[in-house]
C-alpha cells in the first residue's frame, strides 16, 4: 500500500470551487467566456466608418499570419514556430514547455458587411491590427426631410383618412 501525502490546500480549493459553482448557479452570475486551446484572443470594436480588430499572436511572424473575410465571417490563422522544431526536440531534456506553439485560428461573425478590398492589416510587436471599412450598404443613409407647404402634399402621411 502506497503512502499518500496529505495536502490540506487541495481540499480547500475543491471546497472553494464547489461553493463558487453553487453561488454561480443560485445567483445566475454571468460567466466570463474562456478561450479554448488553439484560439487567438481578439478585441473587436466599431468606429464611425470601420470595424477594428486586434488579435494577439505573440511569437508569430507576419508571413505566418493569414487573414480572410468570407461573407460575414472573419478568419485569422497563425503558425508559431519554436526553437525545438528546428532540431530534433526528442533529444532535448525538457523541464518546462509552457509557451504556445503550433497553428492557431479564430473565426468570428462580423456585425455588419465590410469592404474587404479596402481592408488594411498591420503587424506590430506580436499584435495584428485590422481595419475593415464598412461596405456601402452598411453605411448609414441620410434622408433629406422636406417641409410641406399648402398643396404640395404627396405622401399623404398625417392627413385625415390615412394614405392617398
Amino acid at each position: 500500500m502506497a503512502i499518500m501525502r496529505y495536502d490540506p490546500v487541495t481540499r480547500f480549493m475543491t471546497l472553494r470551487d464547489a461553493i463558487d459553482r453553487i453561488i454561480d448557479e443560485t445567483l445566475g452570475r454571468a460567466r466570463i467566456p474562456r478561450l479554448s486551446a488553439g484560439m487567438l484572443p481578439i478585441d473587436m470594436f466599431e468606429r464611425q466608418d470601420e470595424l477594428v480588430v486586434m488579435a494577439a499572436v505573440p511569437g508569430a511572424k507576419p508571413e505566418d499570419v493569414d487573414v480572410s473575410v468570407t461573407g460575414d465571417s472573419l478568419t485569422i490563422r497563425a503558425t508559431i514556430h519554436t526553437e525545438g522544431e528546428k532540431e530534433d526536440a526528442a533529444t532535448w531534456n525538457w523541464y518546462y514547455c509552457e509557451l504556445d506553439h503550433g497553428t492557431f485560428s479564430r473565426t468570428v461573425s462580423l456585425p455588419f458587411p465590410v469592404s474587404s478590398e479596402k481592408a488594411e492589416a498591420r503587424f506590430e510587436n506580436g499584435m495584428l491590427y485590422l481595419r475593415l471599412p464598412k461596405s456601402a450598404e452598411a453605411m448609414p443613409k441620410r434622408i433629406q426631410v422636406q417641409a410641406v407647404t399648402g398643396q404640395s402634399r404627396q405622401i399623404g402621411v398625417g392627413q385625415q383618412g390615412g394614405r392617398r
